[in-house]
């Protein structure tokens, strides 16, 4: 949010800058011209004489940060998206990988259980995609070859990312 509010200011700042601070300055003179020695209520008269130049950039400033709001958002709904269909047509994950992750979802009491699927030849990397309540895990072509004990440590670790997503605190321990 403060990077958007960031990206308003500078917008505000390229277009309306100038005038700004030509009301500024011109609220500034006219203060001092009613209210000569009276710093208090000068300052005062001059906040009400720029309120007109302060909204525009307060309003500005908040439509950054929307807009920062609004390409995040897209973000997070395309990005896994994107991935998904970049990891070819997705299989089923090999025997005994779908059992596993279910006793896992059972032993840390999740109420949502992922799906595990393995990518198609090519994609090397593990990840975790999917609506909040039907999580995919994607696990790259071949992790059936890394026999159980691979498998598991794969599947360990995109199971604690899941878990990191639904619940922060839980599954970070001290290091033993």
């Amino acid at each position: 949010m403060l990077a958007g509010t960031f990206a308003g200011q500078i917008v505000h700042n390229q277009f309306f800058g100038l005038a700004w601070l030509k009301k500024q300055q011109d609220c500034l003179s006219e203060a001092e011209r009613r209210y000569p020695g009276d710093a208090l209520a000068g300052q005062m008269w001059q906040a009400r004489c720029a309120l007109p130049a302060t909204r525009r950039m307060t309003a500005v400033s908040l439509s950054g940060s929307a807009a920062v709001l609004l390409i995040s958002t897209g973000g997070l709904w395309v990005l896994p998206r994107r991935a998904l269909r970049r990891a070819g047509p997705l299989k089923p994950a090999p025997a005994g990988m779908q059992e596993w992750a279910d006793k896992e979802v059972d032993d840390l009491s999740l109420r949502s259980r992922p799906r595990i699927v393995e990518a198609a030849d090519g994609w090397e990397e593990p990840f975790t995609a999917g609506p909040p309540g039907a999580p995919v895990v994607v696990l790259p072509a071949g992790v059936g070859a890394l026999g159980r004990c691979g498998g598991s440590c794969l599947g360990t670790h995109r199971t604690e990312v899941f878990v990191d997503r639904r619940n922060p605190t839980r599954g970070h321990g001290p290091p033993e």
